[in-house]
């Protein structure tokens, strides 16, 4: 094996780890990058559903309110019982 091939050889290995370990470099970001993303996007559905729930929850009181207001009572008695089955759930969870 001649000097000049073994250089060559040896610049030609440098050049390949140095390109794998940028692209290992490059991949590991991009993951980092989507599980921080992610993470986000799990927090913001949290919440969206945490608000969903609340306001549905205030909804229900709020007709349990003008339920009694007219007395119907049946009525409210149903819906009363349908809050408590929503927070019997969110407790749960």
């Amino acid at each position: 094996m001649t000097t000049l091939n073994f250089i060559l050889q040896v610049l030609f290995f440098v050049v390949n780890s140095l390109a794998l370990c940028f692209l290992v470099w490059f991949v590991c970001r991009i993951i980092n990058r989507m599980g921080k993303r992610l993470d986000e996007t799990i927090n913001f559905m949290r919440w969206v559903k945490s608000r969903h729930d609340t306001t549905h929850l205030n909804m229900l009181y709020h007709i349990l309110s003008l339920c009694i207001q007219q007395e119907k009572y049946e009525d409210a008695a149903k819906i009363k019982k349908m809050i408590d089955e929503e927070l019997k759930e969110l407790n749960s969870v």
